[in-house]
């Protein structure tokens, strides 16, 4: 089975315990299983752009409102990098990430909060000759990552949301993991919240 495959599998088979578990809830109690609903947080962050190549990152998440402080949740992680670089190279680089993640978001005061997410990724770098487009080298590999730190969040009302977090990967190794430092800064959208 191909690594996107069991990804995918993974956050459908967590999905579905999940709509199982609340499906059952909903059955002994029907407003309860509204309340149960209104519970889900859907956000995550798409991201793009070209600079001598294409670069696309998706990154959707489901979390659930533990309590009106704490959410846990599941992810996806798709990157894909295409570089040509003119100046040092007649090659051209790819670049393909895929994993999934789960993590727990703790709302400490007014808008911030901290985090605690742990992913696994599998990665691809392919080296090909501009000439053929033949493969010269080839990296794959799979790289956990403990993140940990926290964010901002903001609310724009209608229950739709933005945050902006900073974390720390203490599994990080040079030459393993699929990021160039440690240290990770990003940002997207949130509905439910």
């Amino acid at each position: 089975m191909s690594n996107i495959k069991k990804y995918t599998f993974l956050l459908l088979a967590c999905l579905l315990i999940s709509i199982t578990v609340f499906a059952q809830e909903e059955e002994e109690n029907n407003d309860q299983g509204n309340e149960i609903l209104q519970k889900l947080v859907f956000g995550g962050n798409v991201g793009g752009g070209y600079a001598n190549g294409w670069n696309i990152n998706l990154s959707p998440t489901i979390g659930y409102k533990v309590t009106n402080t704490t959410i846990a949740g599941v992810g996806f992680n798709y990157i894909y990098s295409d570089f040509n670089n003119p100046y040092f190279s007649a090659n051209r680089t790819t670049y393909t990430t895929t994993g999934g993640r789960l993590f727990i978001q703790q709302l400490l005061f007014q808008n911030l909060y901290a985090q605690a997410e742990y992913e696994y990724l599998d990665y691809s770098l392919k080296v090909r000759s501009r000439g053929d487009g033949r493969v010269i080298d080839e990296i794959t590999g799979q790289a956990p990552g403990l993140l940990l730190g926290g964010g901002y969040t903001t609310s724009f009302g209608y229950g739709l949301g933005m945050n902006i977090e900073v974390l720390y990967n203490v599994l990080y190794k040079e030459g393993i993991s699929p990021y160039p430092s440690p240290l990770i800064i990003r940002g997207g959208l949130m509905y439910g919240f």
